[in-house]
């Protein structure tokens, strides 16, 4: 079986925001579909590992981790919104519509958030803005962002 991931550039040395890292451009397969790729860019540590470890601590915390259909597989998603500009609590579907749990799992929100709302500003963001300018023409922020469980049993 072929990997994934293919065709990636040599690691650049870029500068974004308060990041400075390696960056590596490549493509992806497409699902099942052989003649579709998707580009990407990999950034290297734009978390550090302590960002990694601590939220990963507090989000082990999390007993109940959104279940619902994945739109592509339809496999349970596993999934824990940190944030959604339209609101948490209106996700239909989601556990965050149920208030009991939005409260619940807010305060994991609270206490992560110090580590990732600055990773996002000023290293994702000014990123993202840096490598897509005919895009973004440096207007692009997160809708949303959310973290996927993944354990060997689901």
């Amino acid at each position: 079986p072929s990997a994934p991931f293919r065709d990636f550039d040599d690691n650049v040395t870029v500068t974004a925001g308060q990041w400075t890292g390696r960056l590596a451009s490549g493509s992806v397969k497409w699902g099942s579909l052989s003649n579709v790729k998707a580009d990407l860019k990999v950034a290297h540590r734009l978390m550090e590992p302590e960002e990694v470890n601590t939220m990963v601590a507090e989000l082990s915390k999390v007993e109940l981790f959104d279940e619902d259909k994945d739109s592509v597989d339809e496999l349970p998603t596993y999934e824990f919104y940190l944030f959604d500009r339209q609101g948490l609590e209106r996700k239909i579907g989601k556990r965050d519509a149920n208030p009991a749990e939005f409260a619940a799992r807010q305060k994991v929100r609270d206490k992560i958030e110090p580590i990732w709302r600055p990773i996002l500003e000023e290293r994702i963001t000014p990123l993202v803005n840096q490598q897509y300018p005919d895009k973004c023409k440096g207007k692009c922020q997160a809708c949303y962002s959310l973290v996927r469980r993944y354990l060997e049993d689901e």
